[in-house]
């Protein structure tokens, strides 16, 4: 089977340490780690090189649950980031087990680089097992990274994670 793989690039409105950091606390991944039509309602970070990271999303329109996981392969702050990611067979598992996602392990590196107006955030995923597969992905993250965006842009007004 032929693999895929994903790259995009866009600007985060907060400096490369803020939104580098977003994506190793638990609590900053519970905020942004969703896309639209989706909430965090549990995550977890052990933010070292083979910690695991978890990340639990419920359907804002039904009973759908998504569970994802991954562990950290690299950590080299503010600049890069590297982890495996999956999705769980279990919850509401059927729509990504039909691209071929469902205990499909991909590579994600996210690059993080100062630039006027805040962090060009770069992500580049692989071993994608479908074109399907990269289109269901290409839309999570890009609903994901506008989470981001908005959580990071508020950090450090009362009451924000």
């Amino acid at each position: 089977m032929a693999r895929s793989k994903l790259t995009f690039s866009r600007i985060i409105s907060g400096p490369p340490d803020k939104v580098f950091g977003a994506f190793l606390s638990a609590g900053a991944l519970k905020a942004w780690w969703s896309p639209e039509g989706y909430e965090a309602i549990e995550a977890h970070a052990d933010p070292q090189v083979g910690g695991e990271f978890r990340v639990t999303m419920r359907s804002l329109s039904g009973p759908d649950t998504v569970y994802i996981r991954g562990i950290y392969l690299e950590i080299s702050p503010p600049h890069r980031i590297r982890f495996t990611h999956s999705f769980e067979a279990r919850g509401s598992s059927a729509f990504f087990a039909r691209a071929g996602l469902v205990g499909h392990r991909t590579v994600v590196t996210v690059e993080f680089a100062a630039r006027t107006g805040g962090t060009e955030l770069t992500l580049t995923q692989e071993e994608i097992p479908s074109l399907d597969a990269e289109r269901m992905l290409r839309g999570g993250w890009e609903g994901i990274f506008d989470n981001l965006d908005r959580h990071v842009s508020c950090a450090g007004r009362p009451g924000h994670l």
